[in-house]
């Protein structure tokens, strides 16, 4: 029977997924859409799991299923030696050695696909037999981490991290809260005591870890109070939302476009810009999306010479003039 992460500790699930307890820089790992469709094509991802929409983009949470024994993976003995053939050439497991090996036949992948480009902007993967989860730059702060984290631990519940980054480790956490307060909204621990799977005390080591309980949490800050560690770290888990999920980033309604013109320079953009800018750190992808064409014509050399144009740029689905 397979695991689910809501029936154990915190504590405990850390401890098996980053096994060290090792930790990464969090400039590790850092990718634009370019670079991610460079590794993986969405065309893999055949299985549609649902469709979403967030910041006025529709998105595709898709699944690869991968067959490992359909993988060559090479021949060793029991010392761990790559065995050989005559000629040198490293040999191959049989079909029957791969079985003994490896328990489960198939393993799966996720990524998130922007429906209308067909490009990945966050993906699942494995890295030397650990889980990466990358989003795309431009998409971070979209939520879609959490999507893919949730989907990948329903295949693969017990699945090594290889360590955490600092966003990692926080996503694996909010992740980890989500799931225990659906469980308990949903009647599981109840059921479970009910049928005498856990005890009471150990429901409440699992919610107390979890934070997603009031009165635990308030007891738990009490205890570091006691030790004189400062508890204000401790917070009750909530469902956050993106506050500002009625912006469209896709930016594609010519209702949304407006025209300046000063002198001999002339902007086309989408209005959005204005709130983007506010948190230009974050939407620093979408306020150059947001900027349809702009162009700038001029004299040469006085006011009697001819005009020219000196700069265009006009955004368009199939290319950029610029």
């Amino acid at each position: 029977m397979k695991i689910k992460p809501f029936e154990i500790k915190y504590s405990d699930y850390l401890k098996v997924v980053n096994q060290h307890n090792e930790h990464h820089p969090s400039s590790a790992y850092q990718f634009d859409t370019k670079k991610l469709n460079e590794f993986h094509k969405p065309n893999e991802y055949a299985d549609l799991i649902n469709q979403f929409s967030t910041m006025g983009i529709q998105f595709e949470l898709r699944e690869k299923k991968i067959d490992l024994y359909q993988i060559n993976y090479v021949a060793r003995d029991k010392e761990d030696n790559i065995l050989r053939n005559e000629q040198g050439m490293a040999l191959l497991m049989t079909l029957e050695e791969k079985k003994a090996m490896i328990k489960n036949q198939f393993c799966y992948e996720h990524a998130i696909i922007r429906s209308d480009t067909k490009e990945i902007v966050a993906e699942t993967s494995d890295e030397w037999g650990c889980l990466l989860i990358t989003t795309a730059s431009e998409y971070q702060g979209f939520g879609l981490g959490t999507r893919l984290l949730e989907k990948n631990q329903d295949r693969h519940p017990l699945r090594h991290t290889g360590g955490f980054t600092p966003s990692g480790q926080n996503l694996f956490r909010t992740t980890y809260q989500r799931q225990v307060a659906k469980a308990l909204g949903m009647g599981h621990y109840r059921k479970a005591y009910l049928a005498g799977t856990y005890t009471f005390d150990e429901i409440k080591e699992i919610l107390v870890e979890a934070c997603v309980v009031a009165k635990y949490v308030e007891q738990e800050k009490e205890k570091y109070q006691k030790k004189g560690i400062n508890p204000d770290f401790i917070e009750k888990f909530s469902r956050k939302k993106i506050n500002d999920n009625n912006i469209d980033l896709s930016m594609k309604n010519p209702g949304n476009w407006l025209l300046h013109c000063d002198g001999n320079f002339a902007i086309l953009y989408d209005k959005t810009i204005f709130t983007l800018l506010k948190e230009r750190e974050r939407y620093d992808h979408f306020i150059d999306k947001a900027i349809k064409g702009y162009v700038y014509v001029g004299g040469v050399y006085d006011q009697d010479s001819i005009p020219r144009l000196f700069r265009l740029h006009a955004e368009n689905e199939k290319y950029d003039v610029s």
